[in-house]
């Protein structure tokens, strides 16, 4: 399974060094600001063997976490610079008298080459690396419980957190509509979609929030699979000559 993970990504790699179809812009300096929101598949298969086998019965964990972030995209003459940090999260579940809930966040590099662009589209493939954080809480329910309650007798909850590396390789599509009645190069609402694929490096040692000590064999857990983003952003561009291939 691994060396189909690193086909893929060296796949996407090469057609990033294939020549831009369709119009090609030189001296170019665009930018563009954008949020994004997405779905991001997530490898809790270890986690999921240590939840279960509980004395508590935990749920099973998610599957995949909802993303919300932002970030910045370049394009010097052919190539893409993209920086991008977002927070993740899951739905809280109860059960047993807890609550819990898996959340946390991922700051993340990518590059990449325009593969086509018009007058108004841009499409490219992106290979990226980055950092994922992970905190895992829980809490016990409470119900008709006054503040002097909690004072006299407090309720502890637990949040264990962990973080991953991962790499990831996906293609990019981005539709600027224009602003001002001329070319691209004004500035433009942008809409974009995102799909590719996480591949995690490994999770580190697990620790309890507020604590240093590293809790021995924990479980492995990262953004894992495949991942679709939606792009909504404004952009402007500088650039001198223009060239119709």
């Amino acid at each position: 399974m691994r060396g189909k993970h690193i086909l893929f990504i060296t796949l996407i790699f090469f057609i990033t060094m294939n020549n831009v179809w369709g119009r090609t812009l030189k001296n170019r300096f665009s930018g563009m600001g954008y949020v994004t929101i997405g779905q991001h598949s997530l490898n809790t298969s270890e986690f999921d063997t240590i939840l279960q086998s509980s004395n508590l019965l935990y749920p099973e964990p998610v599957k995949s976490l909802f993303e919300f972030g932002g970030g910045g995209l370049f394009l010097i003459n052919k190539w893409v610079i993209s920086g991008e940090g977002a927070g993740v999260s899951s739905a809280q579940e109860f059960i047993n008298g807890y609550q819990t809930k898996l959340n946390g966040g991922f700051v993340r590099l990518e590059f990449g080459r325009l593969l086509y662009e018009n007058s108004y589209l841009h499409i490219f493939p992106l290979l990226g690396i980055g950092n994922c954080v992970y905190s895992y809480k829980i809490n016990k329910d409470i119900n008709e419980t006054t503040f002097g309650d909690i004072i006299n007798e407090p309720l502890t909850g637990t949040a264990l957190s962990t973080s991953n590396l991962f790499v990831n390789a996906a293609i990019g599509a981005d539709y600027n509509i224009n602003l001002s009645g001329s070319d691209i190069d004004a500035a433009n609402l942008v809409f974009g979609i995102r799909i590719g694929y996480n591949y995690s490096l490994g999770a580190k040692d697990w620790k309890v929030n507020g604590l240093s000590t590293n809790l021995t064999n924990g479980p492995d857990i990262g953004l894992e699979g495949l991942y679709i983003n939606l792009i909504f952003g404004v952009s402007g561009s500088n650039f001198q000559d223009e060239k119709m291939d």
